[in-house]
Formats: structure tokens, C-alpha cells, sequence
């Protein structure tokens, strides 16, 4: 679900404030964190519902909901596919991920190593 308009945001927030498991990717310009690549979008959700928050539409004080509702819970989970990159891209634009970090990309690293690449594609059974 597309997610551009304050009422959508808080819809999202309200759903995802009730799971405590949620899955995280962001959508970048590029992928040098270090640079001067800034993500352009936040994918939250699970296997059953998913939003697509494109920062582009919002103020930078709402971001603030953002993080107080659900990247302060200590108690969530997150899952994460390259969770080092993710983390930094985050940090750019001001959240601080908290909480249980999975990183979904270093545990297939560690559990199944013959793979020649570890994109998703090449994860997927």
C-alpha cells in the first residue's frame, strides 16, 4: 500500500504498532551510504501486508511519528535483508532502528555458504 498522505501514515503506523515482527527495506538513490545516496522510501510490513512510505511526500517533523511509534519499541523485531546498509541509510535521515535487528542477508551467509552471490533471486528455493 502506497503511503503519501498523513492519514495513510497513520494508518500504517497504527497497523504496524500492533505487531511486534516486522520486516524493513529502504529504496535508495544509490547505493554509496557514505556518500550522498539518501533513501527515497521505507517498506515496512510482513508476509501478509505491506507499506511503502515515500518520504518525498512528508515533512521532515513527521518523521518524528515515524520513529517514536514504532522505531523506539525496544520490544519489536526486525527483519532486515543487508541490515548494515539499511541501518546507515536510515540514519540519514534521522531514525535510529531499536529494538531485536535480524539481518536475514548475514544468516543465510552463515547458514548456506556455496552460494556465488546472495541477492535474493539467488537465495529463493
Amino acid at each position: 500500500m502506497l503511503v503519501n498522505t498523513l492519514p495513510l501514515l497513520r494508518e500504517a503506523l497504527a497497523w504496524c504498532k500492533e505487531r511486534k515482527d516486522l520486516d524493513l527495506d529502504t529504496e535508495t538513490t544509490g547505493l554509496e551510504w557514505y556518500k550522498a545516496d539518501r533513501p527515497f522510501s521505507i517498506i515496512i510490513g510482513n508476509e501478509d501486508k505491506q507499506f511503502y512510505i515515500d518520504l518525498s511526500s512528508f515533512e521532515a517533523h513527521d518523521f518524528r511519528r515515524i520513529q517514536v511509534d514504532l522505531f523506539d519499541d525496544e520490544s519489536r523485531t526486525w527483519g532486515l535483508m543487508n541490515a548494515k546498509f539499511d541501518l546507515h541509510m536510515l540514519e540519514k535521515e534521522g531514525f535510529e532502528l531499536k529494538g531485536k535487528i535480524i539481518d536475514v542477508w548475514f544468516l543465510e551467509r552463515l547458514q548456506n555458504n556455496r552460494h556465488q552471490s546472495y541477492a535474493m533471486k539467488n537465495m529463493a528455493p
